[in-house]
């Protein structure tokens, strides 16, 4: 009875230590920080990734546009689906560290991690 309850507690034990997540690539550097930006003009732009959403905040002065509702990332772009305007939108990036090189219609900006 002790070697089943021995080989049982070792079988489970092996069932939960292979459980992980995937934390390779360029998606989960993406994914895993918010990013920030401000810009010489006096704007400001926030991107984070919560719960299978995305979010990107455009500031500049009293002017307010957020980008926010659900999205898919590979490794070299990421797309949000703004169901609220019924739009996509595709931005390509490249992690570098702390920082993020964000690309949209050939515009390139720089975000840091936050």
């Amino acid at each position: 009875m002790k070697k089943y309850v021995a080989v049982l507690c070792v079988l489970t034990a092996f069932v939960f230590c292979s459980c992980t997540v995937d934390t390779s690539g360029y998606s989960y550097e993406l994914i895993s920080k918010s990013w920030e930006a401000d810009l010489k003009g006096g704007g400001r732009v926030e991107l984070s990734f919560n719960d299978g959403n995305a979010s990107l905040i455009l500031e500049n002065g009293d002017l307010k546009k957020e980008i926010s509702g659900k999205y898919i990332a590979d490794e070299n772009s990421f797309v949000i689906f703004a169901s609220d305007v019924s739009h996509n939108y595709k931005f390509d990036y490249v992690p570098s560290g702390n920082t993020l090189e964000l690309t949209y219609n050939n515009m390139k900006l720089e975000l840091n991690s936050i």
